[in-house]
């Protein structure tokens, strides 16, 4: 079987803490890895990365990801 997860999650991941650790650990158990390393939220001085999917890459072995600026949200979407 084949999926993905996706959302807002508020887990930036564009640094390591101990939340992203947390997440990375539960995912791993279901063969899921975070693909998105890019800033998803731009706001005033901060960057983040809160918006992410997630797939199990044995399966999805190829797959291209890229930010798609749309100018409607404060969050930009993310394009795989």
């Amino acid at each position: 079987m084949q999926f993905f997860i996706h959302g807002d999650i508020n887990v930036n991941y564009l640094f390591h803490n101990s939340r992203r650790k947390i997440l990375d650990t539960l995912l791993a158990s279901f063969n899921l890895s975070s693909i998105v390393y890019f800033p998803t939220r731009l706001q005033n001085k901060s960057a983040t990365a809160n918006d992410n999917i997630f797939i199990d890459i044995s399966k999805f072995s190829h797959y291209v990801i890229s930010p798609l600026y749309n100018g409607l949200s404060d969050h930009d979407a993310q394009l795989i």
